[in-house]
């Protein structure tokens, strides 16, 4: 009797076993797919984003669609949403677009955008920075009516502006850079029709800039000694930077130093927005006189060293100190610490009779620091109208 019992209920267990596996082929995955209400649909000219819910379960893939991709684009993400972005309408057209949102297995449903034409303007760009080189600029304005242009800033009368027949393109003129940063604003503003309206009156503001002139130009002219620690030579009376290589060097004379007066001048360079006097610089051969310039050197030892070098890394170097309230400029030239353990010392110029290295005359020598001032230019360098001026781009 026990033994037929034991049978009893293996013979109950396998056959549960049986029944639940059969149970479990037979289950299918439940899916559902549905898509909500739109958020937006109807747009103005302007862009926007609207989105719609989606209700789906199980490894379903959803897929979106816009029958106007250039310009109603649209994304499904994470199977939970669909988003549509809408570019403006430059247009004086309305137009619609239809989003269909589809799932496997399932109907695709659809659902329609409308977005209205063009209303007041469209500029682009609206910031505008002149320079050197960019003296003119012309924007593009889509305009869906007229509109007035007003100066909001403009000081001194710098901007000028050129509208053209049409509308549809503004021409912005400045001056060249002067000495001083100016800026401005001017505003269009649309002739809306009656029962138009538009965030801040569809006013569209369009912003100047003209920076500080350059410090290539700000430099050419003529320079007064302020602080000359001279020691052997003649006292020169002044400098004047004039162009060498446009943006990049200078060439420098001395007033009151043979022949670097007039016919042998220095070499100054600009980099990084500093003035350099560099070393060992041949300026010129006459009467088997070699005229040069080179710098004295105090060792890491204190030792003295006198000699012409070429090392082009070393050099008396100053940074443009401007003053507004004074207009003045002024370089203090001085060692920056580039001699390789020296101290550059002194500025030497000589006349060296039958070879560079024979010193026959001393013609200006000056310790650190040589410190120059000038004043602002009236107008600006390369418009004829200041001591140093041109644009091109020669090496004397």
């Amino acid at each position: 009797m026990f033994m037929k019992n034991q049978l009893l209920v293996l013979g109950l267990t396998a056959g549960i076993f049986c029944l639940s596996g059969c149970r479990n082929d037979a289950i299918e995955e439940v899916v559902s797919f549905s898509v909500g209400e739109p958020t937006r649909t109807e747009f103005t000219f302007q862009a926007g984003l609207g989105s719609v819910a989606l209700q789906a379960s199980g490894s379903i893939a959803v897929t979106a669609e816009s029958s106007a991709p250039e310009w109603c684009r649209v994304a499904v993400y994470d199977n939970s949403s669909v988003v549509y972005n809408v570019d403006t309408n430059r247009s004086a057209e309305s137009r619609s677009a239809t989003i269909t949102v589809s799932a496997d297995g399932f109907p695709s449903e659809t659902f329609d955008i409308s977005q209205g034409p063009l209303e007041g303007l469209i500029v682009t760009p609206t910031e505008l920075s002149f320079s050197d080189e960019v003296t003119e600029i012309s924007i593009e304005v889509i305009a869906a009516c007229d509109y007035d242009i007003e100066w909001k800033e403009n000081e001194d009368g710098v901007f000028t502006v050129e509208k053209s027949q049409d509308g549809k393109v503004l021409t912005f003129n400045s001056p060249l850079p002067g000495v001083y940063p100016k800026k401005g604003l001017v505003e269009l503003v649309p002739k809306l029709s009656e029962g138009v309206t538009l965030d801040g009156d569809g006013i569209v503001g369009i912003s100047l800039g003209l920076p500080r002139m350059g410090t290539y130009k700000l430099l050419l002219g003529e320079w007064d000694f302020v602080s000359d620690r001279r020691t052997d030579g003649t006292s020169p009376t002044k400098l004047t930077f004039t162009e060498k290589v446009y943006g990049e060097s200078y060439n420098v004379y001395l007033e009151g130093v043979e022949k670097v007066e007039d016919e042998f001048p220095l070499t100054v360079t600009l980099e990084d927005g500093m003035a350099l006097i560099r070393a060992g610089q041949q300026l010129g051969i006459e009467d088997n006189y070699y005229y040069t310039a080179h710098f004295n050197y105090i060792g890491p030892n204190g030792g003295t060293y006198f000699g012409l070098t070429f090392d082009s890394d070393i050099y008396w170097a100053a940074e443009p100190a401007l003053d507004d309230d004074t207009r003045t400029v002024t370089l203090s030239f001085e060692d920056k610490g580039q001699a390789h353990g020296n101290q550059v010392d002194m500025l030497k110029f000589y006349a060296n009779q039958g070879g560079l290295w024979r010193w026959t005359r001393c013609l200006y020598a000056t310790q650190a620091p040589l410190v120059i001032s000038k004043a602002y230019p009236d107008t600006d360098p390369g418009t004829g109208g200041d001591a140093g001026s041109g644009t091109g781009g020669t090496d004397n």
